[in-house]
C-alpha cells in the first residue's frame, strides 16, 4: 500500500472581500479562491509532495470547472470526483469586521457536493490509501453524510488510518443539537482527532484538553490535537 490521502467533502469556491475589515454586507468585491476545508488538506499534502485524492461533486458550471482546474494544477488526483447537472458547486463568502469577527454566509441549498452517494465511491480509491481525512460540513443530513459512513466502514476494513477535523460551521446546522451528535457519532471512527479550543467547549462542555480526552478518544481515538 502507497502513503496516499483520500479526503472526502466538500470542495467550494471562497469569494474573499477586497476590502478589510467590515462586514460582508458592506463589502463592494470580491476575489474567488478554490477552497474547502478538506480540499484545503488534500491540496496542502500535494504540496509537499505527497499523493492526495478528493471524494466530492461538483456542479457541472463555471465554478466547478475552476476548482477542478485547481485542483489539477495542485496535482490532486481528481479522477473521483463527479459532476451533475442537478445541482450546483458550492459557495463561501467570508470576511472579518473591524473587531476580527467572522462573517460567514454559505450558498449550499442546492449544493452539489451534499448529493456526492455511497454509490459514487469506487472502493478501488483505496488501494493506494495510508489515511482518510473528512470534517463535518458535508456530515448534515443528505446522501453525502451516509457516503461518510460508508467510506469510513471501508476504512476500517481495510485498517486505513481515520483523521477527522470537526471544523464546525454552526451557520450550516438548523439544529445544533444534532451537529453536536453526529461529531461525536463520526468521533467514533477517527484515530486522529484535530479540535479547537471552542469546539470542545461545544462538544464536551469544557476547554481543559485532559479533561475532555477520555470523552473524545473512544473507540478508535489515539491521538486528539
Amino acid at each position: 500500500m502507497e502513503d496516499a490521502l483520500c479526503v472526502i467533502g466538500e470542495a467550494l469556491i471562497d469569494f474573499i472581500p477586497q476590502e478589510k475589515n467590515c462586514r460582508l454586507k458592506n463589502v463592494d468585491g470580491f476575489t474567488k479562491r478554490a477552497g474547502g476545508a478538506v480540499a484545503n488538506v488534500a491540496g496542502t499534502v500535494s504540496k509537499l509532495g505527497g499523493k492526495a485524492k478528493l471524494l466530492t461533486k461538483l456542479g457541472n458550471d463555471p465554478f466547478g470547472d475552476y476548482l477542478l482546474e485547481c485542483m489539477k494544477k495542485q496535482n490532486i488526483d481528481i479522477s473521483y470526483i463527479k459532476q451533475t447537472e442537478l445541482y450546483d458547486t458550492s459557495l463561501a463568502f467570508v470576511s472579518l469586521d473591524d473587531k476580527g469577527n467572522r462573517d460567514f454566509k454559505f450558498y449550499r441549498r442546492s449544493a452539489a457536493d451534499l448529493a456526492f452517494s455511497k454509490e459514487d465511491i469506487d472502493e478501488n480509491c483505496l488501494n493506494d490509501v495510508k489515511i482518510i481525512h473528512f470534517c463535518s460540513v458535508d456530515l448534515v443530513p443528505s446522501l453525502m453524510r451516509e457516503a461518510h459512513l460508508h467510506l469510513l466502514k471501508l476504512a476500517k476494513k481495510n485498517n486505513i488510518l481515520i483523521s477527522f477535523d470537526p471544523n464546525l460551521r454552526f451557520s450550516l446546522w438548523d439544529d445544533l443539537n444534532l451537529l453536536k451528535e453526529t461529531v461525536l457519532e463520526f468521533m467514533k471512527y477517527a484515530h486522529i482527532i484535530k479540535i479547537s479550543d471552542e469546539e470542545l467547549s461545544f462538544i464536551c462542555g469544557c476547554t481543559d484538553i485532559n479533561e475532555a480526552k477520555d470523552k473524545i478518544l473512544k473507540d478508535e481515538g489515539e491521538l486528539l490535537i
